[in-house]
């Protein structure tokens, strides 16, 4: 962890023969650009929020953000993993933009699907971590790639200016009631940072992040972590409990999927309502599904790693605070560039970093993190980072 001190203001100073007056008609300028202040150009128009780096963000002073995954028990797989980020800020008469761009080979979007495990007779989530054994990797993670920016609200949390988002990270966490030992929250009643998530699988197709927050909650299963408030919308898992026809025991099957479909990593609420999606009823005692027409899914058709394998989740936009980030990613083989708008203000004060003030001295203090095909595993820098508007 390393800490970093706050930005100091430059004070102008006027200097006559008698006397030394601060000339109040005029604000003090702002501090000259440092390696960690992401400034956003202005622009008259914003760009297209759709993963192509158009005209508009040639105005844009890029900053680099170097990245690395702790080397901790709960990253395990993930340890020292580094990625380079390079990040960029326009902003025009209402909205922010912002532009992250990093290396990465692997397009990570078969998150957790099912799969039929004939030697179990079940039908089977692969695991979102990966499966080592005396430090030999057995199996892979089955997750997504994801993008994370953490604000710090209204200055609300006293440390983030010197730590950033490590004042939020807890690890080797012991006793807690769902048995987690990483976990984020902040550390006081009244503090809480805004965290948006870009998420390939489950908000990407929605032309969305997942806009939520971290408060001091630590006792709940996912800690601080809490969605923004939403009305309709969202992702959800594809999943029912059914009763096994020869056990008699409760056990995990997909809820929908596509006839004929293969290589598909979620399934659209407007396929769901349109009948493209198709529910499952019934589950036979060979292991075979049956869909609401009748029709047999022979579990034989769904072995482990095949192509034709069944999402594990079911996604809508959200509408609501949750829905408030536009967001959009693209993958050109070797890395990803995904960009972000939202409004300056939002109604969810409580929730939401404000970005009211943009005059030349308005300082917001942000964290950044990459995540590799990762649930939690993230790569992230020790630094502070700092958005100032360009004027």
């Amino acid at each position: 962890m390393h800490a970093m001190l706050p930005i100091s203001l430059s004070i102008t100073l006027c200097l006559a023969l008698t006397s030394c007056e601060r000339d109040t008609a005029t604000d003090p300028p702002p501090p000259a650009p440092s390696a960690d202040e992401l400034l956003a150009a202005k622009v008259t128009t914003g760009p297209t929020i759709d993963g192509v780096v158009d005209a508009a963000w040639a105005a844009a002073t890029p900053i680099e953000i170097e990245t690395s995954v702790w080397d901790i028990g709960e990253f395990e797989g993930y340890g020292g993993d580094s990625y380079s980020a390079t990040v960029r800020a326009l902003y025009d008469d209402t909205q922010l933009y912002i532009l992250a761009q990093w290396d990465d080979p692997t397009l990570s979007d078969n998150r957790q699907c099912w799969y039929f495990d004939a030697d179990d007779s079940l039908w089977v989530q692969e695991s979102g971590r990966p499966t080592i054994d005396n430090g030999t990797l057995i199996e892979p993670a089955h997750y997504e790639d994801k993008l994370s920016f953490i604000w710090n609200i209204d200055e609300s949390v006293p440390n983030f200016a010197s730590q950033g988002c490590m004042t939020v990270c807890h690890t080797g966490v012991s006793g807690h009631p769902f048995g987690k030992t990483a976990l984020k929250y902040t550390n006081a009643p009244g503090e809480a940072v805004d965290m948006w998530h870009w998420k390939l699988v489950r908000t990407n197709a929605m032309n969305q992040a997942d806009d939520q927050y971290t408060d001091d909650t630590s006792q709940e299963k996912n800690a601080g972590r809490h969605g923004d408030t939403k009305t309709a919308g969202g992702y959800s898992n594809n999943v029912q409990t059914v009763q096994h026809p020869i056990t008699a025991q409760d056990v995990e099957i997909p809820l929908y999927y596509i006839p004929g479909r293969t290589e598909y990593h979620y399934i659209l609420q407007s396929e769901i309502d349109a009948g493209t999606a198709r529910m499952i009823t019934a589950l036979n005692a060979d292991g075979s599904l049956v869909d609401e027409d009748g029709t047999v899914l022979a579990a034989a058709d769904f072995p482990r790693h095949d192509p034709q394998r069944i999402p594990s989740v079911t996604i809508d936009a959200f509408t609501g605070s949750r829905g408030d980030l536009v967001g959009h990613g693209v993958h050109d083989g070797g890395g990803w560039t995904v960009e972000i708008a939202r409004a300056f203000e939002t109604g969810d004060l409580d929730h939401d970093v404000q970005w009211s003030d943009r005059g030349a001295n308005a300082n917001y203090d942000f964290g950044f993190a990459i995540f590799d095909n990762a649930q939690i595993a993230h790569a992230t820098s020790g630094d502070v980072y700092h958005l100032r508007f360009e004027q």
